[in-house]
């Protein structure tokens, strides 16, 4: 029983990021959420290779790449994210957005500098499939940190976000969790943690595209502050006003 079940979780994460892509195609979201909805499509192309390509050295090389261009694509999503949680301080986005490409610089070094401290795992994964795993812990390990910045910005400043834009923001945090805590393990523990890594890699990528499913909609476009706190109109707009002449500031030392 508890095999069928983990044999199904595979099968079952790309039949919702299946729901996913559609879901966006119906309601018009990819239109606000582009690089989202492109991520999607880009995970069932993942999972359609060993069907596209029967020859399995040249199935694994694209595999691999296409596991590059995934890591990429998760800084796309974070930069999209700041655009939407900043939509109404474009000077913020942007500074956000820069923000991080520094995040990438920063993780792509430290996912190869820190493969030295793994010692015993190139022995058992090989340097490759080693590389690779590391970049899926550093990455998200990275932008994680980033994203609970930026929610810990949102607890001090009322800053309106919509019900998707929280959702995005909130579901992604949970989602870099789960990718950097999976391949730590296999890095940590060797071959023998593959089971129970990959185990808890689908359980919490199928409960964020759950989340996705039911808590994003066309009608989540209504905004309200990040976190419901018991903000006065007189401090709402004293620390927005705060925010403001941050963000002129950032504008004025750019311009010179």
């Amino acid at each position: 029983m508890a095999q069928a079940f983990f044999d199904f979780l595979p099968d079952a994460t790309t039949v919702l990021s299946f729901l996913l892509v559609l879901f966006f195609l119906y309601t018009g979201l990819y239109k606000s959420y582009p690089i989202f909805f492109i991520y999607w499509i880009f995970d069932l192309l993942i999972f359609s290779l060993p069907l596209l390509i029967p020859d399995f050295p040249t199935a694994m090389t694209v595999q691999a790449i296409c596991f590059v261009i995934r890591c990429f694509l998760y800084f796309l999503l974070v930069s999209e994210l700041m655009g939407r949680i900043f939509e109404d301080h474009p000077g913020l986005a942007k500074l956000g957005r820069r923000a991080v490409h520094a995040v990438m610089v920063i993780a792509a070094g430290a996912a190869i500098y820190t493969l030295r401290f793994d010692s015993n795992a190139p022995k058992l994964l090989g340097e490759q499939l080693h590389l690779l795993l590391q970049m899926e812990r550093v990455v998200p390990g990275c932008l994680l940190l980033f994203l609970i910045i930026i929610v810990s910005v949102l607890w001090f400043f009322p800053v309106r976000l919509s019900r998707n834009t929280k959702a995005y923001c909130f579901g992604f945090a949970a989602f870099f969790l789960v990718k950097a805590i999976a391949p730590f393990l296999i890095n940590t523990r060797g071959l023998d943690a593959i089971g129970p890594a990959s185990t808890v890699h689908l359980i919490g990528v199928l409960a964020c595209q759950i989340m996705w499913l039911f808590a994003i909609s066309k009608r989540g476009v209504q905004t309200s502050p990040a976190f419901p706190r018991s903000w006065t109109p007189d401090e709402q707009q004293r620390i927005l006003g705060t925010l403001s002449a941050f963000e002129q500031q950032i504008s004025r030392t750019r311009g010179r």
